[in-house]
Order: C-alpha cells, then sequence, then structure tokens
C-alpha cells in the first residue's frame, strides 16, 4: 500500500477543514464549553422579558469572528448581568438591544487591535462594551459628507425630518423616517439607526434629536415615552434630566411644551411644570412619582377619581394633600423615604386602603388618622422614631385589625415585642 505525505501546512489545512469554523458542530462544541463553565445561563429557552431572545443563538450572533474567539467574552457580561449581577450598570434589556453595537464594536477592535496598548489587546481585560467602546473611540473617524447640511435640508423639505427650534447654539428636530433619523444622527452610537429600534421607538412617540451647533461633538437623543435622554455615545446624560436642562435654559420651555403635545406629565412635573396632573388620563388607575425630588404634591391628585395605586417614594414630602381623601378607590398609598410627620384627616374616608407604606419618614407617634382608619390590612413604620410605641398601639383599637404590622427597630428590646405581639394577636407583626 502507498504512503501519503503530507507537509506540516497541508496538515494544519486538513485539520481546519475538518474542524470547518463555520459549521454547526463547530458551533456546538463551542457552546457546550460555555454551558459548562457558565451553567446558570438559561441556555436553549426564550428569557422571560426579554422578547424572543434566546442566548445560544443571539449571543452567538454578536461576535463576528469565524473562530467566536469573543463569545467566551460576550457570554461572561451576559451572566455576570443576568445571573451573578456583577454588572449592576447595564441592564438586560439594553445588553440584547445593544448586541448589534457589540458586534460592530468587536469588528473595529479586530481592525485597530495592533494600535493599542499591550494590556489593552486581551479582551478579556475589558470588563464591558462600553469600556470596549471607551478603547475604540479614538481611533474612530465619522466621516462628514460635504453635502451632509444639504442632504439634511432636503429631507426636512421632504416632510422626513421636522424642525422644531433653532438658535445660534440649538438646533431640534425630530426624525419621521430612518433616513433622517441617520443622517441626524451622524456620529453617535444610537440603535434608532437601524430599521427595526426607530420603528419601535417611533410607534411609542416621536425622537428628538438635539445638535449643539457650537460644540458639534455635542449630539443628544431624548424620548419622553421611555424616559430615555441620551448623548452622542448612547448613554444617559450626565447629571441626569433636571441638571441637563437647568444648565439649558433655553431650551427647557421648548420640551415643556413638546411634553404637553405628547401628555409626557411625568416628565412636565420633573421640569418645575406646575399644572403638570392636568396632563394624567382622567382614567388613570396607577400613579408613580417615586424619586422626583418633590417638595409638594399638587391638591389636584384629587381630581384622579379612578386612582387604585399611588407611589410617591422617595421624595421630600412633609405631608400628603387633603383631596386625597377624595380617592375613593385607593387600595395603596406608597410613600416611604419622605420627610412626611403629619397626615391630613381626609384618609379617613378611604374605605379601600389596604396598604399603607409609611417607612423611613419623621413620625414620632402613630398618626391619629391612621388609627381611625378601620380597614387598613398592612401598615409599615419602620425606622420611624417612635418612642412610645406601645403606648401608641395601646390608643388605636382599630390596629388589632390590621393583618400586618411592620415595625423593625434595633431598638426595641425582646419584652417590648413580646408585648407588640400580644397587643396585636391576629396580627403578622415584623419587628
Amino acid at each position: 500500500m502507498k504512503k501519503l505525505i503530507i507537509t506540516e501546512n497541508q496538515f494544519d489545512r486538513l485539520v481546519n477543514n475538518l474542524l470547518n469554523e463555520d459549521s454547526t458542530q463547530f458551533r456546538e462544541d463551542k457552546l457546550r464549553q460555555l454551558k459548562k463553565q457558565f451553567p446558570r445561563i438559561k441556555w436553549g429557552e426564550i428569557e422571560g422579558g426579554l422578547g424572543d431572545f434566546i442566548p445560544d443563538t443571539h449571543l452567538v450572533g454578536a461576535d463576528p469572528t469565524k473562530k467566536l474567539k469573543y463569545l467566551p467574552w460576550i457570554v461572561k457580561q451576559y451572566n455576570d448581568i443576568m445571573v451573578t449581577r456583577k454588572i449592576t450598570d447595564i441592564s438586560a434589556s439594553e445588553f440584547v438591544e445593544d448586541l448589534y453595537k457589540i458586534k460592530e464594536y468587536l469588528e473595529f477592535y479586530e481592525k485597530i487591535k495592533p494600535k493599542l496598548e499591550p494590556n489593552q489587546r486581551n479582551i478579556q481585560s475589558i470588563k464591558d462594551y462600553k469600556d470596549l467602546y471607551d478603547i475604540i473611540k479614538p481611533f474612530q473617524q465619522f466621516e462628514v459628507s460635504p453635502d451632509l447640511s444639504e442632504k439634511e435640508t432636503q429631507l426636512i423639505k421632504q416632510g422626513e425630518a421636522i424642525k422644531l427650534y433653532e438658535d445660534n447654539k440649538w438646533f431640534v428636530m425630530t426624525p419621521k423616517t430612518v433616513d433622517a433619523a441617520c443622517t441626524f444622527s451622524e456620529g453617535t452610537t444610537w440603535c434608532t439607526k437601524h430599521q427595526g429600534q426607530f420603528d419601535s421607538y417611533s410607534k411609542q412617540g416621536s425622537l428628538y434629536i438635539i445638535h449643539d451647533k457650537i460644540d458639534k461633538e455635542n449630539r443628544y437623543q431624548f424620548h419622553l415615552a421611555t424616559e430615555t435622554y441620551m448623548d452622542e455615545d448612547d448613554r444617559p446624560v450626565e447629571g441626569g434630566i433636571v441638571k441637563w436642562f437647568s444648565d439649558r435654559p433655553e431650551l427647557k420651555n421648548v420640551f415643556i411644551e413638546l411634553g404637553k403635545k405628547e401628555h409626557r406629565w411625568k416628565f412636565l412635573l420633573s421640569l418645575g411644570y406646575e399644572d403638570w396632573i392636568t396632563f394624567v388620563d382622567p382614567n388613570e388607575i396607577r400613579i408613580d412619582l417615586s424619586d422626583l425630588s418633590l417638595n409638594e404634591l399638587s391638591e389636584k391628585i384629587g381630581n384622579l377619581q379612578d386612582l387604585t395605586i399611588l407611589n410617591v417614594a422617595n421624595n421630600n414630602l412633609e405631608t400628603l394633600p387633603e383631596s386625597i381623601g377624595s380617592l375613593k378607590g385607593l387600595h395603596s398609598i406608597g410613600a416611604t423615604r419622605n420627610r412626611l410627620s403629619i397626615l391630613p384627616d381626609s384618609l379617613v374616608n378611604l374605605k379601600n386602603v389596604q396598604e399603607l407604606m409609611l417607612s423611613n419618614n419623621n413620625f414620632t407617634s402613630i398618626p391619629p388618622v391612621v388609627g381611625r382608619m378601620k380597614r387598613v390590612g398592612r401598615l409599615f413604620l419602620t425606622d420611624n422614631d417612635i418612642p412610645n410605641i406601645i403606648s401608641e398601639i395601646k390608643k388605636y383599637p382599630n390596629l388589632k385589625n390590621l393583618s400586618h404590622f411592620i415595625y423593625k427597630n434595633s431598638d426595641l428590646n425582646e419584652q417590648e415585642k413580646d408585648t407588640i405581639k400580644k397587643l396585636l394577636p391576629n396580627t403578622s407583626v415584623s419587628l
């Protein structure tokens, strides 16, 4: 039998052909290794809350290389977001939405890798794709077509873009087509330059693109419907939206009018527009006013007669408006982490309230109106300094009707805890 003699190079080519980098077998082997390394990822399943996202398919698709050499890095990020929570500044939905960006960043990273510092050439040393973007950004040169201004003008004439405001520094517009979004987004990393994402955002509400005509690199895109306010790098504006408009008062009134047009009451409220509540749907059944640094709540809240859930947590409120007593359908009031020390007597009119969340406030006693409310089921008073809590409970027989009483206070001794539990024999007590 004649022996087959091959060179080393021929042998390497034969091995590569056998492995077939693009083959299903190669990908399966790669995934099999990663499934062992990251067993808590829901491989092969549609991840709840993330549309039709399936880790096996979509994570592989974000690696631009044939050998899938960046796939372990991509998977590790997903694992650190979804499983270990080591990455907390990127949400799962944001990561999935940005998979196309990851692919684009990696493609560019491959091209410029020889120009990078030695430590930057190891992808595993880079925490996540946002850090990767910071590394590659200085090497990116966005080409601005000499006829770009002409094209912008043409798009406005054709109705594909609408100019909303312009002065010597600012230009504000809204794109009506993805072509307009791409043109006016030149030099940014916004996902809305892609048809699918543009359509998704546009269905929910208008996109607003803001150009700084003096510092031309500064561009912003706001979407009131989803409360996303991004800079040119697709990151939330520095300091938050309230500070952003505070530093640019000439744009504040422009966007208040846009907010009124879209009935974005929460946006209007955040900008300090006093009559924001007139833009709330009168049939609204739940309203979330948390984390808005509110010093007071409008008496007009009483106009929302269908309201069942009111959340005003994490503000600076010292009391609640008297009109709240007219919200006869209210089931839950969330007012934790404020500066409340009193409550309006009108709360006694609320016969359907099942939950009062009053933790982390300035109460020094149980509010008398709470003691007169007969149908409250769950009362939260943790982290209020109520020195005579036992005497306070004894004052109000209605508290015996509570299903849950939560007053976690490290100052209580065991005897005091036992006394409280005896005073509320049919209540689940957490102390």
